[in-house]
């Protein structure tokens, strides 16, 4: 596997994903900041999480600037020969204190001796970091990783084998993208890779090796594969351009429009409203919000479960995010607007991009309020009171 996007996607990314963190840390603070009689518990959680969420957007913003300046520093990389053995150790050293924070523990297995490979220390020892941490991500707080290191005649392959979680074929093709929402992860929200495994693409690639993810029965294995000294070019290459690659959409195949009546006894309730996105930040600051202002909430972590809870509970107004796993808003609302029974229930479309072209869309779907995020909760409460009435 090969890089596969470009510096224009990942522009288009970080615009997205940039906003979910900066959307936690503006939400919690402005409740914070209004919420003199808020008990300390949840002062605490929210100043928690606006905490732990800047820390997590210092990490995008210095990962994002490594990736963009990665070709012009390769230049003066010192390349030499890398016993395989420093490179583990320095790569598990970098690795240490996150994989730690993630609460998922590194099990390396033995190994025999591998002759050295070629390359830059500081950025292999990144890139065998990047894959540690971005798997560890993915696997979830309790995880083991293990991680075993093996050579043929021609280059060493690290293989990390994660029980926790498995994927298909389409989204390993895809997990060494930025920012790529794998479902199926343990955790109920949906796991974002962020730019570990990215970085770690990036700069295997520069070292003329590749990266990989593959199912394996109960499991999941990611890994590196690079050629031994001697059997590389001795000027690295940057690699070549490569299609785009992404995940095909699976909401179509996996939920098909249903026509629904109302069941027994159940009417649309104009102060209830049900959030929908794959962010527990983003569904905990709208739920606090609008419970303050006297609105009962519900939360649902992608389209599909929307779905259900919208014909079960027949919500007054349903905010849809519009990029998530499983069926996005796009979608939802489709569903929403093609059933009789749904077809009146106002919807309100998140978005962290941004762009016209997807406001005009939802429009088109029939999308009653198009908002940006980060947005102002107290804002986004006097909203749904001007449309609720």
């Amino acid at each position: 596997m090969t890089q596969t996007w470009t510096a224009d996607d990942l522009a288009s990314w970080l615009a997205h994903d940039l906003r979910t963190p900066l959307g936690a840390i503006a939400g919690f603070a402005e409740i914070l900041l209004d919420g003199d009689d808020m008990g300390p518990d949840l002062r605490r959680e929210l100043l928690t999480v606006i905490c732990s969420e800047s820390q997590r957007l210092a990490r995008m913003v210095e990962q994002a600037v490594r990736l963009v300046r990665l070709e012009r520093e390769a230049d003066g990389w010192r390349i030499d020969d890398l016993p395989v053995g420093r490179w583990l150790e320095e790569g598990q050293r970098r690795a240490a204190a996150e994989l730690e924070s993630l609460e998922v523990v590194l099990e390396v297995l033995p190994f025999d001796e591998i002759p050295a490979v070629r390359g830059a220390s500081r950025p292999l020892a990144d890139a065998l970091a990047g894959l540690l941490i971005g798997v560890g991500e993915f696997a979830g707080p309790g995880a083991t990783l293990r991680l075993s290191v093996a050579a043929d005649e021609t280059a060493v392959t690290f293989a990390l084998r994660s029980d926790a979680f498995s994927l298909g074929d389409d989204e390993a093709a895809v997990a060494f993208q930025p920012f790529q929402r794998l479902g199926n992860a343990p955790r109920h929200d949906p796991v974002a890779a962020g730019l570990e495994l990215a970085l770690c693409a990036a700069l295997i690639a520069r070292h003329g090796g590749r990266v990989w993810a593959r199912s394996e029965e109960g499991g999941i294995c990611f890994g590196i594969t690079q050629p031994l000294a001697g059997m590389e070019a001795e000027v690295i290459p940057a690699p070549a351009p490569q299609p785009k690659v992404t995940a095909p959409r699976k909401s179509a195949a996996l939920v098909q429009p249903v026509i629904s009546s109302p069941p027994t006894g159940v009417t649309t309730d104009p102060r209830h409203i049900l959030v929908v996105d794959d962010q527990p930040f983003i569904r905990r600051s709208l739920s606090l919000a609008l419970r303050r202002a006297g609105y009962q909430v519900s939360t649902a972590v992608n389209g599909a479960e929307g779905l259900e809870h919208v014909r079960a509970l027949r919500p007054g107004l349903v905010f849809l995010d519009l990029m998530m796993p499983v069926m996005d808003g796009f979608e939802t609302c489709r569903h929403l607007r093609a059933d009789p029974a749904l077809a009146d229930t106002r919807i309100i479309m998140l978005t962290a991009k941004g762009e016209a072209m997807d406001e005009e869309r939802g429009r088109a779907l029939g999308v009653d309020e198009y908002i940006t995020k980060p947005f102002s909760p107290s804002a986004v409460v006097s909203r749904v009171q001007e449309i609720l009435g």
